[in-house]
């Protein structure tokens, strides 16, 4: 047990200094200016109201030439995230983000960094960025528990540093990194038999992405399968009611806009299946994908198809509840539509985050993989392989095995 507790600490503290780096080192592009983290589009920035009247501020931004991306959206709901400034103007809302209910039904992010920075936007970036750092920290401890808890070596825990998912957010400010922790926390606390704890850890999950209802979804049924507990399973679905109760919240605040639409509203990011993946591959075959990005758009399809076969059968054959999570996000990764996630493999990196961590966990807790650690070390290999070369973070993730670079 006492080797066990040192290798774990050593584990992640490896795990802390890994992201630390990368983070650091990714910083010097921007020379410390952590809203270049977030990707803020000058034309984004242009149209927003909290920024028109306020030119001191937006001098401090570093903007991007392009569209930008995603975390600058989560930057500007955290001037308002519970849209009181314009509750008589919504339509203003529309020139703050897009799609305004399905940004804003993601408002934990944006909501914690009003709430640490108190509500000062000259703090934004660097809140957003440092919740980010130590939610992959803190996840990376919740990953451990989990192993230790099935009685899986703790030197596994490395495997969390090389989900793709991870290095991206931390590196372009989206909030991944918070959903992951929210859902190994409910994972753990539910392992534990503490039902409250975990609910309300799901809760946050959901409400930091939507997608973790699947989660949940799955949690309450095996529990309510295997172990025959109602009264367990009702506590792990009340964690979807904060989540309702959010969602009739921004339905009053847009009504004028949406009506009942901001209820159900869906980005269309998930279409038939396989047909994202077709046209990705018709693309790249055509020769009109991005030329940089075409060895991990025709990998990372791979990775989510072998982890719907494996993590099918590892299910099939031993009722593994990971295995049950992983297999379902994988084929929703499978589903997902070219022209919002595949047409830019870095949209399907950011979101196979809870695909590879349900894969490992169900794997490593696999009774029937335990005696093929070949199996194990051979995918990691491949898996490090592709987040150090090919992925479309990959700079960052190789800074993270560089900490002298800090000191040049």
């Amino acid at each position: 047990m006492h080797n066990k507790g040192l290798t774990s600490f050593i584990v992640l503290l490896f795990i802390a200094l890994f992201f630390l780096c990368s983070l650091f080192n990714s910083l010097k592009k921007f020379h410390g200016n952590y809203s270049g983290l977030l990707r803020i589009s000058t034309l984004f920035a242009a149209q927003n109201p909290f920024l028109k009247h306020n030119p001191a501020l937006y001098k401090t931004l570093l903007l991007a030439s392009d569209t930008g991306y995603d975390g600058q959206l989560y930057y500007f709901i955290a001037f308002d995230p519970l849209l009181h400034q314009f509750a008589d103007q919504p339509e203003q809302y529309q020139k703050v983000v897009d799609a305004v209910p399905y940004r804003y039904s993601r408002i934990i992010y944006p909501l914690l960094t009003n709430l640490l920075s108190n509500g000062n936007p000259y703090l934004f970036p660097q809140v957003m960025i440092w919740i980010l750092l130590f939610s992959l920290i803190a996840g990376a401890f919740f990953f451990n528990r989990i192993l230790v808890f099935h009685n899986i070596h703790p030197a596994w825990t490395l495997l969390y540093g090389i989900v793709p998912s991870f290095i991206f957010a931390l590196t372009y400010g989206t909030p991944e990194p918070l959903a992951a922790m929210a859902l190994l926390a409910g994972l753990f606390f539910y392992n534990t038999r503490r039902f409250w704890i975990s609910a309300l850890f799901l809760s946050a999950a959901i409400l930091t992405r939507e997608t973790s209802i699947i989660a949940i979804l799955c949690v309450a049924i095996f529990e309510m399968k295997t172990q025959k507990n109602r009264r367990g399973a009702g506590i792990l679905l009340m964690a979807l009611i904060p989540f309702i109760a959010w969602r009739i919240f921004l339905t009053y605040r847009l009504w004028d806009l949406y009506g009942w639409h901001s209820l159900y509203y869906s980005a269309g990011n998930v279409g038939l299946p396989l047909k994202g993946i077709i046209d990705l591959y018709s693309t790249i075959f055509a020769g009109q994908y991005l030329r940089y990005i075409i060895p991990a758009g025709i990998l990372l399809p791979i990775f989510i198809a072998l982890i719907v076969v494996i993590a099918t059968r590892i299910f099939w054959r031993r009722r593994n509840l990971y295995a049950l999570i992983g297999s379902l996000y994988a084929v929703l990764l499978l589903c997902a539509t070219y022209d919002k996630i595949w047409i830019h493999v870095a949209n399907a990196e950011r979101t196979c985050f809870e695909a590879f961590l349900m894969f490992f966990l169900a794997v490593l807790s696999s009774e029937s993989f335990k005696s093929r650690n070949y199996y194990r070390y051979a995918f990691t290999a491949i898996l490090f392989l592709y987040c150090a070369v090919l992925s479309t973070a990959h700079q960052s993730f190789r800074f993270g095995l560089m900490p002298w670079r800090l000191f040049n």
